[in-house]
């Protein structure tokens, strides 16, 4: 389809109240990179970045929060946004006005109203600047939202896939049920190159963008945000294990080997428990560092005790 007859049929949608909304990698000025045939149309336009986290999580940047002119205003809670991601362009028919950072919010306005308050999961301040997607620049501070993944073959299947060239043929009807939903479509190829690695511990998923873009939709329309815990409350998170594990280590000490480590087992099992809880209510843990928190106190305990027993039995006998 050639940009003329692209930018006719997005007119078309517009008239029967559908919004379109094209994906763009690159931003010159405020003024995204696409065809101004499709611009003059009123299309909307979102940021196709992805970022990739490590597990079961990926982020995706949401807006971005524009630098401030001067050091008193640039630490000042809540400045302005722009760049909206592809997923939030989307999911509501209005754009980032600006982003607080203490309360990890975006507002959303559509014209001079304000309309909402979008919530994210944290202000990243980008590192270098991330591959084939120019349009967030190295040191941009970015509002992102941590991604709930759906299960591998969600995407993957009908109804929530189609073939796009099953959709355009004239010679077959269009499927039932795509009436009010929100289509979005993207390239599943391998020369595409558009494939993100998910790693699940010794098991590794490979995924397309499209894939986690959908994703993205479905987080935000679920109104579900994982939250992060902050700096401080996880430092206090990990003394409260190491006292916790010191306190385990002593109130082991004249229990048989096997019931102590029946009774670590279960404080692990609980704690693990606990973070699922937590993670289904939006916030969460680092067990990592937690576990390890509480292993090297209690190791560091059984340590000293040690040393005091040999101390003990080394002392000559008057």
């Amino acid at each position: 389809m050639c940009i003329r007859e692209s930018a006719e049929a997005v007119r078309l949608a517009g008239g029967r109240g559908t919004r379109v909304v094209f994906g763009v990698r690159a931003i010159d000025h405020g003024i995204p990179r696409m065809a101004p045939a499709l611009l003059q149309t009123g299309a909307r336009w979102g940021v196709l970045c992805i970022g990739h986290k490590h597990g079961y999580l990926f982020t995706a940047p949401l807006a971005r929060a524009l630098p401030q002119a001067d050091e008193a205003a640039q630490a000042a809670d809540c400045r302005r946004a722009d760049s909206p991601a592809l997923a939030l362009a989307a999911v509501f028919d209005a754009e980032p006005a600006d982003v607080c950072a203490a309360r990890r919010s975006i507002t959303l306005a559509s014209g001079s109203n304000r309309i909402s308050h979008l919530q994210f999961s944290e202000m990243q301040h980008m590192r270098s600047t991330p591959a084939q997607c120019p349009a967030l620049a190295r040191d941009d501070d970015v509002a992102t939202g941590l991604l709930v993944l759906s299960p591998l073959d969600y995407w993957r299947q009908p109804p929530q896939r189609h073939s796009y060239a099953d959709l355009l043929d004239p010679q077959r009807a269009v499927p039932e049920g795509l009436t009010g939903r929100t289509l979005l479509v993207g390239v599943e190829t391998a020369a595409a190159r558009d494939v993100h690695i998910v790693e699940r511990g010794l098991w590794r998923e490979e995924r397309f963008g499209v894939e986690l873009h959908a994703d993205a939709l479905r987080n935000l329309l679920s109104g579900f945000t994982v939250r992060p815990l902050q700096a401080s409350t996880q430092f206090g998170i990990m003394l409260a294990f190491a006292l916790l594990g010191a306190g385990a280590r002593f109130l082991t000490l004249h229990v048989s080997r096997g019931a102590r480590i029946a009774i670590l087992v279960a404080l692990l099992l609980a704690y693990l428990a606990l973070s699922v809880v937590l993670s289904s209510l939006g916030i969460l843990l680092n067990p990592m560092y937690d576990i390890v928190a509480f292993a090297l106190a209690y190791r560091i305990l059984g340590w000293l005790e040690s040393r005091a027993d040999s101390a003990i039995v080394a002392e000559p006998v008057k």
